[in-house]
């Protein structure tokens, strides 16, 4: 069984291959994540770590965190349901592109 951090990750692996994050887009809020989730926030920072590992995410101190664009050849799963769509202080960037804000 998939621990939680796990979980949470590939829950936003998927909204960010299949475009539901946006290259670019702010994710929410540490805070609205961990709630959305029902996590505390060190599970959710982890999850988190885990996408900026992989490079799917950028975390800026001081600016929000941004999704990964994803390249043309990046595989696409089916679509989560999205928290991504409120206000946000994490975004989405590409792999290959080295930072979108």
């Amino acid at each position: 069984m998939p621990s939680l951090r796990d979980t949470i990750a590939d829950d936003l692996r998927t909204q960010i291959a299949t475009g539901h994050l946006e290259a670019g887009a702010r994710l929410p809020s540490e805070p609205q994540l961990a709630t959305y989730y029902k996590v505390s926030t060190p599970t959710l920072r982890n999850a988190l770590a885990l996408l900026q590992a992989e490079g799917l995410i950028e975390k800026i101190h001081g600016r929000a965190t941004s999704s990964a664009a994803r390249s043309s050849d990046s595989p696409t799963s089916t679509a989560a349901s999205s928290p991504a769509r409120t206000s946000a202080s994490r975004s989405v960037r590409h792999s290959s592109t080295r930072e979108v804000t």
